[in-house]
Protein backbone atom coordinates (compact mmCIF):
# COMPACT_ATOMS: atom_id res chain seq x y z
CA UNK A 1 0.00 0.00 0.00
CA UNK A 2 2.62 2.28 0.54
CA UNK A 3 4.41 1.80 -2.84
CA UNK A 4 0.87 2.87 -4.28
CA UNK A 5 0.91 5.80 -1.82
CA UNK A 6 4.13 6.60 -3.52
CA UNK A 7 3.68 5.92 -6.94
CA UNK A 8 0.99 8.27 -6.47
CA UNK A 9 2.61 11.06 -5.11
CA UNK A 10 5.67 10.66 -7.27
CA UNK A 11 3.42 11.20 -10.55
CA UNK A 12 1.61 13.88 -8.75
CA UNK A 13 5.42 16.06 -8.28
CA UNK A 14 6.43 15.42 -11.49
CA UNK A 15 2.62 16.79 -12.90
CA UNK A 16 3.70 19.79 -10.63
CA UNK A 17 7.12 20.08 -12.41
CA UNK A 18 6.14 19.65 -15.52
CA UNK A 19 3.09 22.21 -15.51
CA UNK A 20 5.78 24.62 -13.72
CA UNK A 21 8.07 24.12 -16.85
CA UNK A 22 5.47 24.93 -19.68
CA UNK A 23 3.93 28.17 -18.05
CA UNK A 24 7.87 30.04 -17.81
CA UNK A 25 8.01 28.64 -21.37
CA UNK A 26 4.69 30.70 -21.95
CA UNK A 27 5.59 33.77 -20.43
CA UNK A 28 9.07 33.28 -22.44
CA UNK A 29 6.79 33.00 -25.08
CA UNK A 30 5.86 36.72 -25.43
CA UNK A 31 9.54 37.74 -25.63
CA UNK A 32 10.56 35.22 -28.61
CA UNK A 33 9.71 35.64 -32.57
CA UNK A 34 6.52 33.50 -33.37
CA UNK A 35 6.90 31.44 -36.94
CA UNK A 36 3.60 29.82 -36.05
CA UNK A 37 1.58 30.10 -39.30
CA UNK A 38 -1.68 30.24 -37.61
CA UNK A 39 -0.48 32.57 -34.46
CA UNK A 40 0.44 35.01 -37.76
CA UNK A 41 -2.77 34.90 -39.46
CA UNK A 42 -4.88 35.38 -35.87
CA UNK A 43 -2.37 38.39 -35.29
CA UNK A 44 -3.22 39.84 -38.79
CA UNK A 45 -6.65 39.40 -38.38
CA UNK A 46 -6.83 41.25 -35.38
CA UNK A 47 -5.35 44.50 -36.84
CA UNK A 48 -8.74 44.32 -38.33
CA UNK A 49 -11.02 43.09 -36.38
CA UNK A 50 -9.79 44.69 -33.29
CA UNK A 51 -11.96 48.16 -32.23
CA UNK A 52 -9.12 50.36 -31.07
CA UNK A 53 -6.79 48.65 -33.93
CA UNK A 54 -8.99 50.46 -36.26
CA UNK A 55 -9.78 53.12 -34.76
CA UNK A 56 -5.61 53.63 -34.58
CA UNK A 57 -5.56 53.22 -38.59
CA UNK A 58 -7.90 55.75 -39.04
CA UNK A 59 -5.69 58.33 -37.43
CA UNK A 60 -2.98 57.55 -39.75
CA UNK A 61 -5.54 58.84 -42.56
CA UNK A 62 -6.36 61.86 -40.38
CA UNK A 63 -2.79 62.64 -40.58
CA UNK A 64 -1.77 61.99 -43.90
CA UNK A 65 -5.15 64.43 -44.58
CA UNK A 66 -3.51 67.30 -42.77
CA UNK A 67 -0.23 67.01 -44.11
CA UNK A 68 -2.36 67.63 -47.45
CA UNK A 69 -4.27 70.36 -45.93
CA UNK A 70 -1.22 72.31 -44.87
CA UNK A 71 0.82 72.08 -48.20
CA UNK A 72 -2.37 73.04 -50.07
CA UNK A 73 -1.32 76.65 -48.33
CA UNK A 74 1.38 76.89 -50.58
CA UNK A 75 -1.57 77.09 -53.44
CA UNK A 76 -3.11 80.22 -54.83
CA UNK A 77 -5.99 80.99 -53.05
CA UNK A 78 -8.77 81.60 -55.33
CA UNK A 79 -12.38 82.99 -54.60
CA UNK A 80 -15.53 84.13 -56.60
CA UNK A 81 -18.07 86.52 -55.39
CA UNK A 82 -21.34 88.48 -57.00
CA UNK A 83 -23.86 90.32 -55.15
CA UNK A 84 -25.87 93.26 -55.13
CA UNK A 85 -26.78 96.18 -52.94
CA UNK A 86 -29.13 99.04 -52.90
CA UNK A 87 -27.59 102.25 -51.64
CA UNK A 88 -29.65 105.29 -49.96
CA UNK A 89 -29.38 108.16 -49.98
CA UNK A 90 -26.40 108.47 -52.28
CA UNK A 91 -24.31 111.51 -53.02
CA UNK A 92 -26.12 113.61 -55.71
CA UNK A 93 -26.51 117.43 -56.90
CA UNK A 94 -28.72 119.43 -58.87
CA UNK A 95 -27.25 120.65 -62.66
CA UNK A 96 -30.14 122.39 -63.91
CA UNK A 97 -33.30 120.93 -64.06
CA UNK A 98 -31.65 117.68 -63.80
CA UNK A 99 -30.05 115.67 -60.68
CA UNK A 100 -26.89 114.32 -61.61
CA UNK A 101 -26.23 111.42 -59.17
CA UNK A 102 -22.03 109.92 -58.03
CA UNK A 103 -23.55 106.68 -57.03
CA UNK A 104 -26.28 104.66 -58.36
CA UNK A 105 -29.19 103.50 -56.01
CA UNK A 106 -28.88 99.69 -57.25
CA UNK A 107 -25.35 98.31 -56.96
CA UNK A 108 -23.71 95.32 -58.94
CA UNK A 109 -20.78 93.59 -58.38
CA UNK A 110 -19.30 90.65 -59.62
CA UNK A 111 -15.65 89.49 -59.66
CA UNK A 112 -13.00 86.55 -59.39
CA UNK A 113 -9.88 87.22 -57.09
CA UNK A 114 -6.53 85.31 -56.35
CA UNK A 115 -4.18 85.59 -53.46
CA UNK A 116 -0.98 84.09 -53.22
CA UNK A 117 2.07 84.03 -50.53
CA UNK A 118 5.36 85.41 -52.19
CA UNK A 119 6.85 84.87 -49.10
CA UNK A 120 6.54 84.08 -45.56
CA UNK A 121 10.15 83.49 -44.35
CA UNK A 122 10.19 79.64 -43.68
CA UNK A 123 6.12 79.75 -41.93
CA UNK A 124 4.86 77.67 -44.53
CA UNK A 125 8.15 74.88 -44.36
CA UNK A 126 7.71 74.75 -40.64
CA UNK A 127 4.43 73.93 -40.56
CA UNK A 128 4.69 71.32 -43.19
CA UNK A 129 7.81 69.33 -40.78
CA UNK A 130 5.39 69.98 -37.90
CA UNK A 131 2.92 67.61 -39.99
CA UNK A 132 5.47 65.32 -40.87
CA UNK A 133 6.49 64.91 -37.00
CA UNK A 134 2.74 64.63 -36.68
CA UNK A 135 2.22 61.79 -39.16
CA UNK A 136 5.40 60.04 -38.34
CA UNK A 137 4.71 59.52 -34.91
CA UNK A 138 1.01 58.27 -35.46
CA UNK A 139 2.55 55.29 -37.61
CA UNK A 140 4.99 54.46 -34.89
CA UNK A 141 2.00 54.96 -32.11
CA UNK A 142 -0.19 52.38 -34.31
CA UNK A 143 3.13 50.17 -34.62
CA UNK A 144 3.13 50.02 -30.72
CA UNK A 145 -0.34 49.22 -30.24
CA UNK A 146 -0.51 46.50 -32.96
CA UNK A 147 2.73 45.16 -31.56
CA UNK A 148 1.21 44.83 -27.55
CA UNK A 149 -2.19 43.46 -29.26
CA UNK A 150 0.29 40.57 -31.34
CA UNK A 151 2.60 40.28 -27.76
CA UNK A 152 -1.36 39.53 -26.06
CA UNK A 153 -2.77 37.89 -28.16
CA UNK A 154 0.34 35.29 -28.83
CA UNK A 155 0.13 34.98 -24.61
CA UNK A 156 -3.56 33.73 -25.15
CA UNK A 157 -2.74 31.68 -27.67
CA UNK A 158 0.20 29.95 -26.02
CA UNK A 159 -1.89 30.34 -22.65
CA UNK A 160 -4.84 27.92 -24.39
CA UNK A 161 -1.76 25.29 -25.44
CA UNK A 162 -0.89 25.21 -21.99
CA UNK A 163 -4.09 24.87 -20.53
CA UNK A 164 -5.00 22.15 -22.99
CA UNK A 165 -1.81 19.83 -22.06
CA UNK A 166 -2.28 20.36 -18.27
CA UNK A 167 -5.69 19.20 -18.93
CA UNK A 168 -4.45 15.96 -20.71
CA UNK A 169 -1.98 15.43 -17.48
CA UNK A 170 -4.77 16.13 -15.22
CA UNK A 171 -6.86 13.00 -17.49
CA UNK A 172 -3.76 10.74 -17.19
CA UNK A 173 -3.21 11.97 -13.42
CA UNK A 174 -7.09 10.41 -12.93
CA UNK A 175 -6.63 7.34 -14.68
CA UNK A 176 -3.49 6.40 -12.67
CA UNK A 177 -5.65 6.94 -9.90
CA UNK A 178 -8.56 5.51 -10.80
CA UNK A 179 -6.47 2.07 -11.60
CA UNK A 180 -5.02 2.46 -8.24
CA UNK A 181 -8.26 2.82 -6.51
CA UNK A 182 -8.91 -0.65 -8.07
CA UNK A 183 -6.01 -2.05 -6.76
CA UNK A 184 -7.13 -1.29 -3.32
CA UNK A 185 -10.69 -1.89 -3.44
CA UNK A 186 -9.82 -5.48 -4.47
CA UNK A 187 -6.81 -5.90 -1.37
CA UNK A 188 -9.83 -4.51 0.78
CA UNK A 189 -11.90 -7.03 -0.28
CA UNK A 190 -9.09 -9.63 0.88
CA UNK A 191 -8.37 -7.97 3.62
CA UNK A 192 -5.07 -6.38 2.98
CA UNK A 193 -5.88 -2.62 3.28
CA UNK A 194 -7.85 -0.21 5.17
CA UNK A 195 -11.32 1.59 4.10
CA UNK A 196 -9.52 4.58 5.10
CA UNK A 197 -7.31 4.03 2.01
CA UNK A 198 -10.10 3.85 -0.47
CA UNK A 199 -11.02 6.63 1.28
CA UNK A 200 -7.64 8.18 0.76
CA UNK A 201 -7.51 7.48 -2.86
CA UNK A 202 -10.94 8.79 -3.65
CA UNK A 203 -9.88 12.35 -1.58
CA UNK A 204 -6.82 12.67 -3.83
CA UNK A 205 -9.56 11.97 -7.28
CA UNK A 206 -11.88 14.61 -6.21
CA UNK A 207 -8.87 17.07 -5.53
CA UNK A 208 -7.69 16.57 -9.26
CA UNK A 209 -10.79 16.87 -10.41
CA UNK A 210 -11.70 19.55 -9.18
CA UNK A 211 -8.23 21.13 -10.91
CA UNK A 212 -9.20 19.64 -14.14
CA UNK A 213 -12.29 21.89 -13.40
CA UNK A 214 -10.46 24.91 -12.73
CA UNK A 215 -8.31 23.96 -15.48
CA UNK A 216 -11.31 23.87 -17.80
CA UNK A 217 -12.65 27.25 -16.70
CA UNK A 218 -9.61 29.03 -17.24
CA UNK A 219 -9.52 27.74 -20.87
CA UNK A 220 -12.85 28.92 -21.71
CA UNK A 221 -11.92 32.30 -20.36
CA UNK A 222 -9.16 32.14 -22.48
CA UNK A 223 -11.06 31.58 -25.51
CA UNK A 224 -13.61 34.11 -24.52
CA UNK A 225 -10.19 36.43 -24.97
CA UNK A 226 -8.89 34.93 -27.92
CA UNK A 227 -12.20 36.12 -29.77
CA UNK A 228 -12.36 39.10 -28.64
CA UNK A 229 -9.51 40.18 -29.44
CA UNK A 230 -9.39 38.75 -33.00
CA UNK A 231 -12.59 37.38 -33.91
CA UNK A 232 -11.04 33.76 -33.79
CA UNK A 233 -13.16 30.91 -31.16
CA UNK A 234 -10.16 28.28 -31.18
CA UNK A 235 -6.75 26.94 -32.04
CA UNK A 236 -5.94 23.92 -34.34
CA UNK A 237 -2.02 23.91 -32.70
CA UNK A 238 -1.58 22.03 -29.42
CA UNK A 239 2.60 22.08 -29.77
CA UNK A 240 5.21 25.09 -28.43
CA UNK A 241 6.58 25.76 -31.58
CA UNK A 242 8.49 29.03 -30.33
CA UNK A 243 12.35 29.05 -31.07
CA UNK A 244 14.42 30.83 -28.13
CA UNK A 245 17.36 30.72 -29.82
CA UNK A 246 21.11 30.22 -29.34
CA UNK A 247 24.17 31.60 -27.37
CA UNK A 248 25.59 32.04 -30.70
CA UNK A 249 22.56 34.59 -31.81
CA UNK A 250 23.31 36.83 -28.49
CA UNK A 251 24.43 40.33 -28.94
CA UNK A 252 26.78 42.32 -26.73
CA UNK A 253 25.10 45.46 -24.89
CA UNK A 254 26.28 47.81 -27.56
CA UNK A 255 24.93 46.40 -30.52
CA UNK A 256 21.94 45.12 -28.47
CA UNK A 257 21.62 48.61 -28.19
CA UNK A 258 22.27 50.20 -31.76
CA UNK A 259 19.33 47.89 -33.09
CA UNK A 260 16.94 49.28 -29.71
CA UNK A 261 17.68 52.76 -30.95
CA UNK A 262 16.82 51.99 -34.48
CA UNK A 263 14.11 49.21 -34.40
CA UNK A 264 12.70 49.55 -30.88
CA UNK A 265 9.11 51.47 -31.16
CA UNK A 266 9.46 52.90 -27.73
CA UNK A 267 12.84 54.29 -29.13
CA UNK A 268 11.17 55.82 -32.36
CA UNK A 269 8.40 57.38 -29.90
CA UNK A 270 10.56 59.36 -28.00
CA UNK A 271 12.22 60.47 -31.02
CA UNK A 272 8.97 61.84 -32.54
CA UNK A 273 8.10 63.45 -29.92
CA UNK A 274 11.38 65.23 -29.47
CA UNK A 275 11.46 66.28 -33.20
CA UNK A 276 7.71 67.48 -32.69
CA UNK A 277 8.80 69.70 -29.64
CA UNK A 278 11.37 71.15 -32.27
CA UNK A 279 8.84 71.59 -34.30
CA UNK A 280 6.40 73.54 -32.27
CA UNK A 281 9.63 75.76 -31.32
CA UNK A 282 10.38 77.05 -35.23
CA UNK A 283 6.62 77.52 -35.55
CA UNK A 284 6.60 79.47 -32.89
CA UNK A 285 9.89 81.51 -33.95
CA UNK A 286 8.40 82.62 -37.19
CA UNK A 287 4.98 83.97 -35.37
CA UNK A 288 6.52 87.52 -35.78
CA UNK A 289 7.90 86.99 -38.80
CA UNK A 290 5.97 89.22 -41.61
CA UNK A 291 3.79 87.45 -44.89
CA UNK A 292 4.44 89.00 -48.46
CA UNK A 293 1.73 88.59 -50.47
CA UNK A 294 0.17 89.63 -54.00
CA UNK A 295 -2.87 89.56 -54.81
CA UNK A 296 -5.01 90.24 -58.20
CA UNK A 297 -9.41 90.44 -59.43
CA UNK A 298 -11.09 91.19 -62.24
CA UNK A 299 -15.07 91.17 -62.79
CA UNK A 300 -17.48 93.34 -64.17
CA UNK A 301 -19.63 96.49 -61.41
CA UNK A 302 -21.66 99.30 -62.20
CA UNK A 303 -21.11 102.78 -60.17
CA UNK A 304 -18.21 104.21 -62.64
CA UNK A 305 -18.34 107.32 -63.94
CA UNK A 306 -19.26 109.36 -66.09
CA UNK A 307 -22.21 106.69 -66.80
CA UNK A 308 -22.82 105.21 -63.02
CA UNK A 309 -25.03 102.35 -64.26
CA UNK A 310 -23.72 101.03 -66.95
CA UNK A 311 -22.21 97.23 -66.05
CA UNK A 312 -18.37 97.45 -67.00
CA UNK A 313 -15.09 95.53 -67.20
CA UNK A 314 -12.86 96.32 -63.74
CA UNK A 315 -9.39 94.49 -62.46
CA UNK A 316 -6.87 95.44 -59.58
CA UNK A 317 -4.21 94.06 -59.35
CA UNK A 318 -1.05 94.48 -55.85
CA UNK A 319 1.59 93.35 -53.40
CA UNK A 320 1.19 93.52 -49.45
CA UNK A 321 2.98 92.71 -46.41
CA UNK A 322 1.07 91.83 -43.48
CA UNK A 323 3.30 92.16 -40.13
CA UNK A 324 2.27 90.70 -37.20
Amino acid sequence: MTLYKFKAFKLHMMNKKLLLTLSVFVFSAEIFAQANAELKTIINNSFKFFPKAIEAENTIRTAEEKLVLTKLNNSTSIAAYGGYSYAAPVPEFEFGPNKVQFQPHNNFNTNVSGLYTIYDFGRLKANIEKSKADLLLTKHNVESLQFQLANQISSIYYNIIYIKKAITIQDTILAFLGENKKIVETKLNNGDALKFDVLNIQASIDNEENRKVDLSNLLQKQLYLLEYSSGYKSISSSVFDFNSGTASNLLDAVQAKEIATKNNIDFLIAKDKMQQAISDLEIIKLQEKPTINSNAALGFRNGFAPDIFQFRFNYLAGVGINIP
